[in-house]
Formats: C-alpha cells, structure tokens, sequence
C-alpha cells in the first residue's frame, strides 16, 4: 500500500480493502493515498490497508496504526462484505464500532469511500451481477444508516444505474473500459480520480482541510 514517511506534522489515515490500497490503479500514485499525498505534500501519509479485507478487519487496521490522533481518516470497506455475502446485522455493528473508533482518534474528520460499483464490475456475468446488485442496495443501506447516525460523509462510487454525486451520470457503466482496471473489478487510475473528486468535493464542504504550518496534534 501507498504510505509516505513525515514525521512531525500532520497526518491522515487509510484504513480498509482493497480500494484503500490502491489495487487496479496504473502506478501508486494515482491511488487515494497517491493523491493525498500529491495534495498535502507536508502530510504523513499512513495506509494499514489491506487487500481483500472486510469491515470487521478495518478496527483491527485502526488499532495497528497507534494511539497517536490523526487529522483525518478515510474508510474505504463494503466492497467485500457485499460479495463475500456478509451478514448484515454483525455488519453494521462492525461498521458502527469502527466509525466510533475512527472519530475519537480523529477529533470527528471521518471520511467513508464505499465502493458501490462492485455489483456491476465487468467481471462478473449478468446473473451474478443481478445478485450482487440486491447485496450491494442492502449494504449500502447500512453504510447509508450508520454514517448518517454518525455525522460522517459517505461517498459512494457510483451506486448503479444512477448515483446521488455531484454527477449526473454514471460512467463507470457508461464506459467500463476507461474506468476499470484489467481485473475489469477494481478502479483503475481514471477510476480513482473520479472517486478523489467526489471526496474533495466533501472534504471542502465539511471543513476537513488543514494548513500543513499548523502545529501538530499532540
């Protein structure tokens, strides 16, 4: 995963699956974390991501980064409880435990990427893609429920035939081969530009930006 060491200033955490690592991008750079990076060039970028992680495996992730706060925190899970069939009630009790978790280390500036696309990847064939559709609504519910409980902003990647962004439309089924990676599953780095936009969009409306000459959180 995508981590950058600079110690003595500000910090942001990435915690989750396989979409927090960065996996489908063309070079690490272009991940979430990659971008982060790009645009607080002062920050100390810390990724316990790991690939093919669910929900549950993202508050163990959280723990292993240490109890020194962090200025932000980005949550990208679901993906992988929606095709691994999860169960939906230890599921939004794992959600609603990590979001708690995540808020207290971070003074509240939580961020969650949900990849609703999942569903429709290319990958899949048009039964398994009607299924995963269903699973993908149900979870997405819960994703919905709890971080609005929370006060966290979800960002979705496309939930769908239609979307609730700030984009009319959906172009990952408007031209899967632009914004797929090989694995016709994962974003690729077009893909997780989109998704970085969405979530600047929210960073900007939530008042999560810093000034990197401000003093550390001790």
């Amino acid at each position: 995963s995508f981590s950058v060491e600079r110690p003595g200033g500000k910090r942001i955490l990435l915690v989750g699956d396989s979409t927090a690592y960065g996996r489908g991008a063309d070079k690490p750079e272009d991940s979430i974390a990659g971008h982060l990076s790009h645009d607080f060039p002062g920050t100390e970028i810390v990724n316990t991501a790991v690939n093919g992680s669910l929900t549950k495996h993202a508050a163990a992730q959280l723990a292993k980064a240490g109890s020194k706060p962090f200025d932000m925190i980005i949550i990208c899970t679901g993906g992988n409880d929606i095709w691994h069939f999860t169960r939906l009630a230890p599921l939004e009790q794992n959600l609603s435990r990590l979001l708690k978790g995540a808020i207290e280390k971070s003074s509240h500036k939580v961020i969650v990427l949900f990849y609703a696309n999942l569903g429709f990847a290319p990958i899949f064939p048009s039964v398994i893609r009607w299924m995963l559709g269903k699973r993908t609504r149900q979870v997405r519910d819960i994703f919905a429920r709890q971080t609005a409980l929370q006060r966290v902003p979800l960002i979705e990647l496309y939930t769908g035939e239609t979307n609730r962004s700030i984009y009319m439309h959906n172009p990952f089924l408007e031209k899967p081969e632009q914004y797929y990676a090989k694995d016709r599953m994962h974003p690729n780095s077009k893909g997780y530009e989109l998704w970085y936009k969405l979530m600047w969009y929210e960073m900007v409306k939530n008042n999560y930006l810093f000034s990197e000459r401000d003093k550390p959180v001790i």
